[in-house]
C-alpha cells in the first residue's frame, strides 16, 4: 500500500494537474523509496499504540465497572397511562 502512495505522488504521475500544488509531487530517488515506505507503514505508529499498552490503552468507562443494581420497590401508580417513568412511585416508608 505504501509504495502505491509514494508512486502516486511522483512527478511523472500528475493525476490532477488543475489542482496540483507546486510543491507536490516531490521527486524521491528510487533507492530511497523502500526506506520511505517502511517509515510510512511502520515508523509512524508507536508500538504501544499497536499493542494497546499504557498510556495508549483503552480507558475503562465508569458504566463498565459500576453496573447499577436494578431498581427495587417501584410500582406503577394509578395515574400512569404509559410505559414511561412518570407514574412510578416508590414503595416503602
Amino acid at each position: 500500500m505504501g509504495l502505491r502512495v509514494v508512486d502516486f505522488y511522483q512527478p511523472a504521475t500528475a493525476h490532477f494537474p488543475d489542482n496540483l500544488d507546486p510543491r507536490v509531487p516531490v521527486f524521491i530517488p528510487p533507492a530511497a523509496r523502500p526506506a520511505l515506505v517502511d517509515f510510512l507503514e511502520n515508523g509512524l505508529t508507536d508500538p504501544r499504540v499497536a499493542a494497546g499498552e499504557f498510556p495508549f490503552d483503552r480507558p475503562t468507562l465508569w458504566m463498565e465497572t459500576n453496573v447499577p443494581e436494578p431498581l427495587q420497590g417501584l410500582r406503577r401508580s394509578s395515574q400512569s397511562n404509559g410505559p414511561d417513568a412518570e407514574g412510578l412511585t416508590a414503595d416503602g416508608p
